[in-house]
């Protein structure tokens, strides 16, 4: 009987391991296809299981992973995600209290402050401001956090000259992120923040006219995920267009 016991309780942690597997892969699976429509699914079906601070903390990535994408320029749902930051802001401010989430909670912060400025321009300075606080505060709380590279990379690949702004600087961040990431790749391989790293990294070289390097870590996200659609179908080929119309 204390066989049987030990045996259930060892198949129903496993159960709980591999839904968590489960729904990290789901999304990743959405981003890499930009199919906004079963992002939204998941996150509604996760919304309504008991939600564990590890829940928490998967719900919090992909909701800024949407509103990423409601964002972006072929996609334009201001409304959605301006409703979403509210929602997934709220998460991050419990979780920021939580030791094992801090850094992490606070990068994102981070970033769905300075995601604010794409709804209010004119409050760019004080957002501006404000995410660059809690980025701080999560390298300070994490300082070999992936996601806190990720944003300090953000923050200095989308911020003006005149605040801080960088490509060169975004590189550096992109990179370390990127080698933070792979250190503990059994843990992150599955992230759509992963990948997201070496999409902006090929975009940062790009913009340096480093198209070498661009289309080498492009590749690299492709030979890892061949269905990389916003790799695949948008920055390599237009790398590829680019260089041949240089050529010519």
């Amino acid at each position: 009987m204390k066989r049987f016991f030990i045996w259930v309780c060892l198949l129903l942690a496993g159960n709980v391991t591999y839904s968590q597997e489960s729904f990290t892969s789901q999304v990743l699976a959405a981003y890499l296809q930009g199919d906004v429509g079963k992002w939204e699914q998941l996150l509604s079906s996760q919304q309504q299981q008991t939600l564990t601070d590890e829940r928490k903390f998967e719900l919090l990535s992909a909701q800024y992973g949407l509103i990423g994408l409601y964002l972006d320029e072929e996609i334009q749902q201001g409304k959605k995600a301006e409703k979403l930051i509210e929602s997934a802001t709220e998460i991050a401010i419990s979780l920021k209290e939580k030791s094992q989430y801090q850094a992490s909670a606070y990068a994102i912060l981070g970033a769905l402050t300075g995601l604010k400025i794409s709804i209010s321009p004119w409050k760019g300075i004080y957002l501006g401001k404000k995410s660059n606080e809690y980025i701080d505060l999560g390298k300070e709380a994490g300082p070999v956090n992936p996601l806190v590279w990720m944003e300090k990379g953000n923050v200095a690949m989308y911020s003006p000259a005149l605040f801080g702004g960088s490509i060169e600087l975004a590189i550096k961040c992109y990179e370390k992120a990127i080698s933070l990431f792979e250190a503990d790749l059994p843990t992150h391989r599955k992230t759509w923040q992963y990948f997201h790293t070496m999409a902006s990294l090929g975009q940062a070289y790009t913009a340096l006219g480093k198209k070498e390097e661009a289309k080498q870590i492009y590749q690299k996200a492709l030979e890892l995920e061949p269905k990389f659609s916003l790799v695949k179908d948008r920055l390599l080929p237009a790398l590829l267009k680019n260089g041949n119309e240089t050529a010519n």
